[in-house]
């Protein structure tokens, strides 16, 4: 994790009423599926796109991205970049989302043939499955950091499939860095957060992770962002 950015959630002006703010919606969300999560996701795209214009945002803190309360045109455009977010994310995310279905009707045709038993074949169809979920997951998900910067940064759901950004994620190493720290917190505060929301607390951690990951992509594009890519 880069100094300062695990902090980075709460450490400026408003940042542990967002913290709740954030929370609160992803527990709406139990009742009210999608709706909450799309501002969730529309605030960590601006996130990103704060830590890759800042160079010291690590080191001060959060970003005042929306004052509080949020006014009705920070709300729409949270709103707005979160629907076009959410697009961008599962576009990237169809072609594995496939793979893993396809894989799953394999094996599970190949285990009913053999009574429900996995023979050696449904194994190699699960092995080899698996391994080509990886491998595509890896493939699609790597640039997704960079089109999310890039729709919020232009608004434009044509600019998360720009091929010259896109390429460029390839060659840097500060975009790796920056992918997998990020993809690690998001990750972690996921398994945490699922097992902790029994006692409520899941909603803080998940968010709270959420905002360390988005803040490590930012990090991670801001060199590209100097570059004039996004």
């Amino acid at each position: 994790m880069q100094d300062g950015l695990v902090r980075y959630p709460v450490a400026g002006p408003g940042g542990w009423e967002t913290l709740l703010l954030g929370s609160g919606l992803h527990l709406l969300a139990v009742y009210l599926p999608v709706l909450p999560l799309v501002v969730v996701l529309g605030y960590l795209v601006a996130v990103v796109l704060h830590t890759a214009s800042d160079r010291a945002a690590g080191r001060r803190g959060a970003p005042a991205v929306v004052t509080l309360p949020p006014t009705r045109d920070q709300l729409r455009r949270l709103a707005a970049d979160g629907l076009r977010g959410t697009v961008v994310t599962a576009t990237y995310l169809a072609v594995p989302a496939a793979v893993v279905a396809v894989t799953l009707r394999g094996v599970g045709g190949l285990g009913a043939a053999t009574g429900g038993s996995l023979s050696a074949g449904a194994s190699a169809a699960l092995l080899v499955g698996g391994t080509a979920t990886l491998a595509t997951a890896a493939v699609f998900c790597y640039p997704l950091p960079a089109a999310l910067a890039a729709v919020g940064r232009h608004h434009r759901l044509a600019a998360a499939f720009d091929t010259t950004l896109l390429r460029a994620t390839a060659r840097d190493a500060r975009y790796f860095v920056g992918w997998a720290t990020g993809v690690t917190a998001i990750v972690f505060g996921a398994a945490a957060g699922t097992a902790l929301a029994p006692v409520g607390i899941g909603f803080v951690v998940a968010f709270y992770c959420e905002v360390v990951g988005a803040a490590q992509w930012g990090w991670g594009v801001s060199r590209l962002r100097r570059r004039g890519l996004l």
